[in-house]
């Protein structure tokens, strides 16, 4: 699914990319947007499904992410890259 042409500019790298089993879907919709965004849910030790891994927004996918966070009631964002 990453890789089909309407999804490919949402992806930072085509090096990594979620797995079609693992993939998060957006479920609140904005204007024209699909429900594909590169992110992949993760089980925990507990619980399956208890993180969503992702990485940082582009600039025309900063409002799909804040969707993410929204359609899925997160309420922690670790971010692991350096800041610039």
């Amino acid at each position: 699914i990453a890789l089909l042409p309407r999804n490919r500019e949402k992806n930072r790298s085509m090096d990594v990319l979620p797995p079609d089993r693992a993939l998060a879907f957006l479920v609140t919709t904005e204007g024209e947007s699909n429900n594909y965004i590169n992110a992949a849910l993760m089980d925990s030790f507990h619980r399956p499904a208890a993180f969503i891994v992702t990485p940082h927004p582009l600039p025309g996918t900063t409002s799909d992410f804040w969707r993410l966070v929204f359609d899925y009631g997160c309420t922690s964002v670790v971010m692991l890259n350096q800041l610039n």
